[in-house]
């Protein structure tokens, strides 16, 4: 693989540009990566500071389609299976810092519509600010993020002015404004929230808002509300309409002044109060702007908002161009992608023309497909540019628009380690994500796996995944695929396998249904065949997914074994095809390990033999001579070093050999994974073995480290990690271009989120031999 000499079309995206490129069209006022992360729907893409606040405005349009104007049917590879809703979402300006503001354009009947989704709190620290618990309700201010100060802290009084300049396609028709306001304080009446909006005819104030006792000398608006003295904290609304002032006008700036009261610092602040839906608390308080403008001649229709396509298997999008009413004269519209990334149906980089005509005027299709090639240029976003030609005189006036196509590379740069976060604890209302598991499919598509917890362990659990399309540089949605039904519900051990030969993907999970029960005691009640093992089927690449088949009885005896635990980590298939999970019976400190295998495509699952492995936490792997290796977490706290154990079965797992100590194999009684990576260093002729796990001391969940083995496993001489700090469950994956992939639990503190590495043999090898 080698580098371009000349970058994409592109140059480096920033924040905005990249929103701009996926056709986002909000303001969104973010906390940190995480908001950010998971509003990008792209996880690991662009690099932020957790605790930094950002103030994102983008400005590419997402326009509604009616009648006249239907979205393409063809999805974008990191978009949901199910159609998505036509509802009216247009582009928003951007913020004063920004060179230019790029339009808003409306749908083909002149719709447009702008809200804030997200909230940027501000919380009230009683600790750190010595005020009462009042003030512990968090309020927002969207002012903050762009001028660097926060009205609502307590250290002094202040106010501040920003402006967010807005322009339009067409000029407009009507315009609504939508917003609440909140001032908190007590023995103070300086505190304020004015709004005002400039056109090219002056500035007009449409909203002002003092504390308790009202200014006589301000202007009252029609939308003034007096605060209600503090603790009461009512929600007080806005619902501005600014028609009269931007009528027929193209652009307007609306500038938000704010000013902290003077007075005591047990209530204090000055906020415009922005999306509550999370916190319970004034759900109403949305900003939102929406109106009409005059409908555009033509109109650029995004499936859901953004056009987005992978190189890995030249995936595809598509989106529409629609025109306002029928011509009087044939109307040709023509769309250059502006790089040879890209192919309209023409070839890479070839215009494609789309021809109206009276009585045949409806919406015409362009499907975009990513162009794959072998060079490591990194995601961006490729111009499309669109000139229209026609002899009727309205359309004559339609001038060149331009849509963005976000295009992810899935080239490697050789000898180089890239991290992406994938989960994150706190992430879509679940306070733990927990064991990872992964596997990739038949179409190479990455499937990462874990548990969504309430809480600790066996709390409400779910199971949830993402997926990404350009080998784990991004990735798509949280999607559930198991819903606990219950409060004591939990789905647990993560075991997905991937059958290469038909293509069905195979998840296995453990049903704990008591609660959060501590393991030990739990085991001590001796309920015999209350947990449950479950598989679950998909045929469409991970997109749905069948309901859950209770297994348990074909491979346990429901009288005598009391804990069952499938894996955690992924399960494999064999070179003749066999799919195998690891799996465990018995109380946690007295477990056997073993496999549950198919030979029929996962008709059928039958149970192996068991080993006296004192863990029921356990990884497979198939050595070179079709033998089975079978790792295990050590449970035995006294033995020195704390090490792995492992057991090889030469029957297909039938009968085990007894365990023994791999003391290379460094364990902190902690999940690992192993895998066999089918890409050979070029002086040998086996495929090597990879292991990674938390390699450290007992119980010291710390380093994440991947090993490298020639030999089948009877020594590891290289070593690397991939993550010094706190980590704990991780599972491996080869890549179809010889990388290797590890979804991992580390951060700052150790399940902080659960985080996808990829490298390649020349990254491991590139450092010293031995241990740690």
């Amino acid at each position: 693989m080698r580098r371009r000499c000349c970058p994409r079309d592109r140059g480096s995206l920033g924040i905005g540009e990249a929103f701009m490129a996926m056709g986002w069209s909000r303001i969104l006022a973010i906390p940190n990566e995480e908001l950010l992360l998971r509003h990008l729907k792209l996880e690991g893409v662009f690099a932020m500071n957790p605790g930094k606040v950002l103030l994102v405005v983008c400005c590419c349009a997402v326009i509604t389609s009616n009648a006249g104007c239907r979205p393409a049917g063809t999805a974008s590879p990191a978009k949901s299976a199910e159609a998505t809703s036509p509802a009216a979402k247009a582009g928003t300006a951007l913020p004063p810092t920004h060179a230019g503001v790029t339009e808003i354009s409306a749908d083909v009947a002149g719709n447009w519509a702008i809200e804030i989704p997200e909230t940027q709190f501000v919380p009230h620290a009683t600790k750190k600010y010595g005020a009462s618990s009042s003030s512990e309700i968090p309020m927002v201010t969207i002012m903050a993020p762009v001028k660097g100060y926060v009205m609502t802290t307590a250290e002094s009084a202040g106010e501040a002015t920003f402006d967010i300049p807005f322009t339009f396609a067409q000029p407009l028709i009507t315009c609504g404004l939508d917003f609440g306001t909140l001032i908190n304080s007590t023995g103070g009446n300086d505190g304020y929230v004015r709004v005002d909006v400039t056109t090219d005819e002056g500035t007009t104030m449409i909203y002002y808002h003092q504390s308790v006792d009202e200014d006589p000398a301000q202007p009252r608006s029609a939308n003034y509300k007096g605060d209600v003295p503090a603790p009461d904290l009512e929600r007080l609304y806005a619902h501005s309409q600014i028609d009269a002032l931007v009528a027929g006008k193209n652009a307007f700036t609306l500038s938000f002044s704010l000013r902290r009261c003077a007075g005591p610092v047990v209530y204090h602040g000055a906020a415009i109060m922005m999306n509550r839906e999370e916190s319970g608390l004034w759900p109403e308080s949305d900003f939102r702007m929406s109106g009409t403008m005059v409908p555009p001649p033509v109109a650029i229709v995004e499936s859901d908002g953004a056009t987005r396509v992978a190189e890995q298997g030249a995936t595809s999008d598509a989106y529409v161009i629609a025109l306002s009413r029928e011509p009087a004269q044939a109307v040709t519209v023509t769309a250059t992608p502006k790089t040879r990334d890209i192919d309209l149906g023409a070839g890479p980089g070839v215009a494609v023309a789309r021809t109206f005509s009276p009585g045949d005027w409806s919406a015409r299709t362009v499907k975009v497909t990513a162009v794959d090639d072998a060079e490591p240029d990194g995601d961006g976003a490729i111009s499309i540019v669109h000139t229209v030609a026609s002899d009727d005189p309205y359309f004559q006036a339609a001038g060149a628009s331009r849509l963005s196509v976000l295009v992810l590379d899935d080239d490697f740069e050789p000898g180089t380690l890239h991290q992406t976060v994938v989960f994150r604890a706190g992430q879509g209302g679940y306070n733990n994500m927990r064991i990872p598991g992964i596997v990739l499919s038949k179409q190479g598509t990455l499937l990462a796996f874990c548990e969504g917890r309430v809480g600790a362990d066996r709390s409400r659990t779910n199971v949830v995944l993402k997926r990404s399309y350009d080998g784990g540089r991004s990735w798509g949605p949280l999607q559930i695929v198991l819903e606990a039904e219950k409060e004591t519900d939990a789905y647990a051990n993560v075991c997905p396998v991937a059958d290469t030969i038909t293509g069905a993907i195979f998840f296995f999970v453990t049903l704990f249904p008591d609660g959060p029960v501590e393991i030990r005691k739990w085991e001590a009640l001796r309920r015999y065949g209350v947990i449950r093992t479950l598989v679950t089927k998909s045929t469409d690449d991970g997109l749905t997914w069948s309901a859950p088949t209770d297994i348990t009885e074909q491979i346990t005896d429901v009288k005598t074994d009391i804990g069952k635990k499938t894996g955690p980590g992924a399960g494999i298939q064999t070179a003749a095809g066999r799919l195998v999970i690891p799996y465990g019976v018995g109380p946690e400190l007295e477990s056997r390990a073993m496999i549950v295998y198919s030979d029929d495509h996962g008709e059928t699952w039958h149970a192996g033999g068991r080993v006296d492995s004192k863990s029921t936490e356990t990884q497979v792997v198939e050595l070179s001579d079709g033998s089975l290796r079978l790792d295990t977490r050590n449970q035995r706290p006294q033995e020195e070093p704390h090490c792995r154990y492992y057991s090889i079965s030469r029957d297909g797992g039938e009968t085990w050999t007894e365990p023994v100590r791999d003391e290379a194999l460094l364990d902190t009684a902690c999940q690992a994974s192993i895998l066999r990576h089918p890409f050979r260093l070029p002086e040998y002729d086996i495929d090597p073995i990879l292991f990674a796990n938390a390699a450290s001391t007992f119980q010291n969940r710390v380093n994440m480290t991947v090993r490298l083995s020639c030999d089948d496993g009877k020594s590891w001489p290289i070593a690397k990690s991939v993550h010094t700090g706190p980590s704990a469950y991780c599972c491996l994956v080869s890549l179809p271009d010889g990388t290797i992939g590890l979804l991992y639990e580390g951060g700052d503190w150790v399940y902080e989120r659960i985080n996808f590495a990829r490298f390649d043999l020349e990254w491991l090898t590139q450092v010293h031999t031995g241990g740690d």
